[in-house]
């Protein structure tokens, strides 16, 4: 008598509740829709208030949860009912607009049975975190390329200096130097290939003649 009643007289009333259930999830999803206005108007009124308060639990979700919440699909929330009940739990607490009916319904039901209100849920979630995950999301390619290309690049040049001592001498008739002009020319090239030239010039040197 036992054994029927753990084992066998569950599994009967199990079978004859799931017409009974799937009917009332209709009745709860259909419900749920009738307040989808009021519900999206609410979360309006509400947005800077839910931002800050969505993000906190946001951040607290495993990874696998914060999948779902950017795609909230079909076939992760029946793989995933007991994350996205907890979820729908913690959304309840912040006040989220709807949440408590999408909870409530989940937790009767199973989130599979009301995927409705339980996907239109995650999906306004997610409006409140598309910023985060944006931060969150790994560099381009072509970003993560540009260290390399700057690590390719050619070593830079050093300015290069040449210096040219010019000398020119004066004489008089006799063939001695009375004055010399030293001229300094000095050519800088630098790293785009550019040359800089400047030239000092000394005082004239005058050399006194020799005494008769």
């Amino acid at each position: 008598m036992s054994y029927w009643k753990s084992k066998v007289l569950p599994k009967i009333k199990k079978y004859f509740d799931k017409p009974g259930k799937k009917k009332a999830a209709t009745e709860a999803c259909i419900s749920f829709d009738a307040s989808k206005e009021s519900i999206e108007k609410e979360i309006q009124e509400k947005q800077e208030e839910l931002q800050p308060k969505v993000l906190e639990v946001y951040k607290s979700i495993d990874a696998e949860t914060k999948i779902i919440v950017k795609n909230p699909a079909a076939d992760a929330i029946k793989k995933q009912p007991k994350p996205v009940q907890k979820l729908l739990e913690e959304l309840v607490k912040i006040g989220f607009p709807g949440a408590s009916q999408a909870s409530e319904a989940a937790s009767k039901y199973g989130p599979a049975l009301v995927l409705g209100p339980v996907t239109y849920i995650l999906q306004k979630t997610s409006t409140f975190v598309a910023e985060d995950v944006e931060a969150e999301a790994p560099p381009t390619e072509a970003a993560a390329e540009v260290p390399a290309v700057e690590a390719a690049a050619e070593p830079t040049k050093e300015a290069e200096t040449s210096v040219e001592t010019i000398v020119e001498e004066v004489k008089n008739d006799e063939g001695t130097v009375v004055e010399k002009v030293e001229t300094v020319e000095e050519t800088i090239t630098d790293q785009d290939g550019k040359k800089v030239v400047t030239v000092e010039v000394t005082e004239t040197v005058v050399e006194p003649e020799p005494a008769k």
